[in-house]
């Protein structure tokens, strides 16, 4: 839930309040500084001084990208999400090593598996925020030039070969780079 569920509507959500999607790429990746900060407090790891100059350099980025907004629409309540979103991904991270350490693989399987669970919130939640009429709606007017959909850029032309491209390409990103982190965070302390 952590990883898939809450690091996505944190995300999504604070791009709605006003977070620019650039922005949010760079902001998300406050994953690490939580990833670290959750290891020593939930894992009992140690905390090396070059990490702790990393952090507050790390803290230092963010601080400057959150109290200079003049150039840019970022809200503070977008700031605020985008950081729920890496702390999100943060636990979903600590999950993983947990896992590892009690013998388990933390490999596509686990990805696989955990991709099952976040449809259920996800719908949950689109319904009681947006009600059935707007969902409903919104499934049967579903075409793929929908400004709202992300590869509507991809779009101009759709062909069976161009959605296979792109099917291929989020599978083998998506499942192949987190079963390689789930791997090397569950044979490595997070450092």
């Amino acid at each position: 839930m952590s990883l898939n569920f809450g690091q996505f509507a944190f995300l999504f959500s604070a791009m709605s309040f006003g977070m620019p999607a650039g922005l949010a790429s760079l902001v998300l990746q406050s994953q690490a500084i939580f990833t670290l900060l959750f290891a020593v407090l939930l894992l009992k790891e140690a905390v090396r001084p070059y990490q702790v100059l990393a952090i507050g350099i790390a803290i230092g980025g963010l601080a400057v990208i959150g109290f200079d907004n003049e150039d840019t629409t970022m809200t503070a309540l977008g700031f605020g999400l985008t950081l729920a979103a890496g702390s999100s991904w943060a636990l979903g991270n600590i999950f993983t090593k947990i896992i590892s350490r009690k013998g388990y693989d933390a490999n596509l399987n686990l990805i696989v598996w955990s991709s099952w669970v976040p449809p259920v919130p996800f719908f949950l939640c689109a319904y009681f925020i947006d009600g059935g009429d707007v969902m409903w709606s919104n499934i049967v007017n579903l075409n793929l030039k929908t400004r709202d959909l992300s590869v509507s850029f991809l779009v101009r032309d759709v062909s069976g070969l161009r959605l296979m491209e792109l099917f291929i390409v989020s599978l083998s990103r998506c499942y192949g780079g987190a079963t390689h982190f789930g791997r090397a965070g569950g044979r490595f302390n997070i450092r």
